[in-house]
């Protein structure tokens, strides 16, 4: 572990950017530095990106660690990359990276790792204990169940919304439901939900969002 000493440049404080005469860091599996910004140089604190695709062994898309670690993002949400047939060794994998990974659970075993998928695992071959096992496998690094709408059909979707609600039930988690495309009401997706729960991409110009066709955002659901 060493310590990284940032002199120069500005720095973000709740004043807004200030003149920085030192900051120092502690890094792992580093060593001491002294790094000499220019005057165009800011510091700011890491960012976060909570609705991502965080590459893994096993996933054909995903931003890595190094790309995001690079870009100054420390901490990133991944919105249901992997299902349970990956996402335990993607997890490992995650756990030791640089990068703070929080995830989210695919109820599809494939979860995203390939997009677009031709063919989605249908709701009857879905495993409910599988996803409760991997679910509740984990303490804090799960934060809940993600079901994509709007795949195949509507009697699908519905599928999803109750397995994506008894998942969620029996291991104590939240869900988050991707809207994009499905053809079903926003008042029958969020009678799903309970308090906590995320509509994840409401606000699109195609089927499955929260807006009325004035464009406003739907009062009643």
């Amino acid at each position: 572990m060493g310590v990284w000493n940032f002199q120069g440049g500005s720095i973000w404080s709740e004043k807004g950017f200030i003149p920085n005469k030192s900051t120092s860091i502690t890094v792992t599996h580093e060593d001491d530095r002294d790094i000499h910004l220019s005057e165009s140089s800011v510091i700011v604190p890491g960012l976060v990106d909570f609705h991502c695709h965080l590459w893994a062994p096993g996933a054909e898309i995903g931003v890595t660690d190094k790309q995001y670690l690079s870009s100054g993002v420390t901490t990133v949400g991944d919105a249901g990359t992997f299902g349970y047939d990956g996402w335990e060794e993607a997890n490992r994998y995650w756990e030791n990276s640089p990068l703070t990974v929080r995830s989210w659970l695919s109820a599809l075993p494939e979860g995203l790792t390939n997009h677009p998928n031709p063919n989605p695992t249908k709701p009857e071959n879905i495993s409910l204990d599988r996803i409760v096992e991997v679910a509740s496998s984990v303490e804090d690094s799960l934060l809940g169940i993600k079901i994509r709408l709007g795949q195949v059909d509507e009697t699908t979707d519905r599928s999803l919304l109750r397995l994506a609600r008894k998942a969620a039930d029996q291991t104590n988690l939240r869900i988050m439901v991707h809207l994009t495309g499905t053809k079903l009401d926003i008042e029958e997706v969020t009678q799903f939900f309970n308090k906590g729960d995320i509509l994840t991409h409401p606000f699109q110009g195609r089927n499955g969002n929260v807006l009325n066709t004035a464009g406003k955002v739907k009062k009643n659901f």
